[in-house]
């Protein structure tokens, strides 16, 4: 006995609308999938890009600061929140900074700390990262005390000031959050840092970029 092993008109042509049915499913699941990848790629462009909040900052050293500062030398201020992700680029750049500005900057680094926090907690990488850099001291800020001083908002904003302790520039050394390499603030510091022409009476200020100071992040 033989079997017809061939197909019939009929199957063929049951099977033909199947095949484009799935065939239009996966070019629509592509197109989805494409226009998704699109859309996240730009809400992280966009949040990148997004500058945090510079605040109010006295032009003088703040007098209620509990911050000791060496006359006749220029300071150098970083705030920062150890559980902000964007920060770390920031403390990258401070290295560089520090490694191309003059040897007489004082300069600090006051790590934002809730009292609620423990040790482990506050000191995490970020503080371990500014205190491998030369010529940086990094230190606690309770509750963010100094950093309502001097008019922190945001994590890595810095602050400059020339050796008669007023302010010569505040804002931050990255070009957008979590981003390292040139950018106009590290040049900006630089550039006051080393030029020995008169200052301007004007502060220089860039966008920061980074998480707020005011809000914790408890890990």
């Amino acid at each position: 006995m033989s079997v017809n092993c061939t197909n019939s008109p009929t199957t063929l042509r049951e099977i033909a609308p199947v095949s484009e049915k799935l065939s239009a499913v996966l070019v629509f699941l592509i197109l989805i999938w494409t226009a998704a990848i699109c859309c996240g790629m730009a809400i992280l462009s966009d949040y990148g890009a997004t500058s945090g909040v510079i605040g109010q900052t006295a032009e003088k050293w703040p007098a209620d600061s509990t911050l000791q500062r060496i006359a006749d030398e220029p300071t150098l201020l970083m705030f920062v929140h150890p559980q902000c992700p964007c920060t770390r680029a920031s403390i990258g750049e401070l290295a560089l900074l520090m490694a191309s500005g003059p040897q007489t900057l004082q300069a600090r680094v006051l790590v934002f700390a809730p009292s609620e926090w423990s040790e482990t907690q506050i000191k995490c990488d970020i503080w371990q990262s500014a205190s491998a850099i030369p010529g940086v001291t990094v230190e606690q800020d309770p509750d963010g005390q100094e950093a309502r001083r001097f008019g922190a908002l945001t994590s890595g904003q810095v602050f400059l000031y020339g050796p008669q302790g007023e302010l010569q520039f505040r804002g931050g050394i990255t070009a957008a959050r979590g981003h390292a390499g040139l950018n106009t603030g590290r040049s900006t510091v630089i550039a006051l840092l080393t030029d020995n022409s008169p200052r301007k009476s004007a502060v220089t200020e860039c966008s920061v970029f980074g998480c707020p100071l005011s809000t914790p992040r408890d890990p």
